[in-house]
């Protein structure tokens, strides 16, 4: 795992062809579709973030980026839980940095499970979060609102990415972020 700093952060988004909504939502230039799936309940998150992982992961050849976009949204103390928690695992994988210092987390293809470890947290501690593959052709934005969005530049993915989340029920959105 490499982490990333915001700066590093958005230059790897843009290089992948997201474009960045006031300097900090990813979306695509052309009309963003997006698929909606509200949270499983507590017991069946980490079975959502490994499908999540390894749908997104299908598309790419080596890396993917977990961004923890925004904590501090829900309660002080889960919150501060959460930060400690993750620090603890990141510290596991070398990095001595805080997540709030260098929030993007670049995992190799061979760190499938890290990467899932680490995306099962925003659920948890309620943050937003981004998962990104390398290619850039998908991307889950994780919300504190609970629900995991999948964003996709055209609508003509739309058969294939519902088919891949069908288990997971989503709602279809289509909109543009780029007029918002």
């Amino acid at each position: 795992m490499v982490t990333l700093d915001h700066s590093e952060i958005h230059k790897w988004c843009i290089e992948r062809g997201l474009a960045l909504y006031k300097d900090t939502f990813p979306y695509y230039k052309s009309s963003d579709s997006r698929v909606r799936m509200d949270f499983p309940v507590a017991h069946r998150i980490p079975m959502m973030a490994k499908f999540m992982c390894r749908v997104l992961r299908e598309t790419f050849p080596s890396e993917m980026m977990l961004w923890i976009h925004s904590t501090g949204i829900g309660e002080e103390f889960l919150d501060a839980t959460g930060l400690r928690h993750i620090n603890l695992l990141r510290l596991g994988l070398g990095e001595t940095s805080d997540v709030l210092e260098r929030p993007g987390h670049l995992f190799a293809r061979t760190e499938e499970a890290e990467c899932i470890g680490m995306a099962v947290l925003p659920f948890l501690y309620e943050w937003d979060a981004y998962l990104i593959p390398a290619d850039g052709r998908y991307f889950a934005h994780i919300s504190h609102h609970g629900n995991v969005e999948v964003g996709f530049p055209e609508t003509s993915q739309t058969p294939a990415i519902m088919e891949d989340l069908s288990i997971l029920e989503p709602q279809i959105i289509t909109d543009r972020y780029g007029t918002i």
